[in-house]
C-alpha cells in the first residue's frame, strides 16, 4: 500500500491477515484501506468509495472485536467505519443511542470486561460510554 500507515491490526486467529488505513494527521493524506491474508506478500485494496461513499483522508485506529474477530472497528478522518465480516464489507458505524458516527474520530477503545461497550473519541471530546456501537 501507499505511505503512511498509521492504523493496523492483526487478525488475533489468524497473524497472515492484517488490515491497514493509510494516511496520517497533519502529514499526508491516505490512499484507503487495504487488506492482506499472506503475510503482506501482496495487499489489496478495500472498495471504501462503492460501500460507504467516501474515502477517508486518514485512520487513527484499526481494531479487532476481542471476543469476536470478525468485527472490526476502524476510526478515521470523517466517520467511523464498522465491518461484520471480518473487513470484506464496511458500513458506516452508528451510536448506540441512535444516529451515524460521523465526524473526526481521534481513537476508540473496546471495554475490557464487556467489547460490546465502546469508548470512542472525536476531536476535542472527552471519551464517551455511548460511543459507536460495533454490531
Amino acid at each position: 500500500p501507499c505511505s503512511p500507515v498509521r492504523a493496523f491490526d492483526v487478525h488475533p486467529a489468524d497473524p497472515d491477515t492484517i488490515i491497514v488505513g493509510t494516511g496520517e494527521f497533519h502529514r499526508e493524506w491516505g490512499c484507503g484501506m487495504y487488506r492482506t491474508t499472506n503475510a503482506g506478500v501482496s495487499w489489496d485494496e478495500i472498495d471504501l468509495l462503492g460501500q460507504v461513499f467516501t474515502v477517508p483522508d486518514y485512520f487513527m485506529r484499526l481494531r479487532y472485536k476481542p471476543d469476536d474477530p470478525n468485527v472490526v472497528l476502524a476510526a478515521s478522518s470523517s466517520l467511523m467505519l464498522c465491518s461484520p465480516d471480518g473487513g470484506s464489507t464496511w458500513t458506516r458505524a452508528t451510536f448506540a443511542s441512535g444516529g451515524l458516527a460521523s465526524g473526526v474520530w481521534n481513537d476508540f477503545v473496546f471495554h475490557p470486561d464487556d467489547p460490546e461497550l465502546v469508548f470512542a473519541v472525536r476531536c476535542s471530546q472527552v471519551p464517551n460510554p455511548t460511543g459507536p456501537n460495533p454490531m
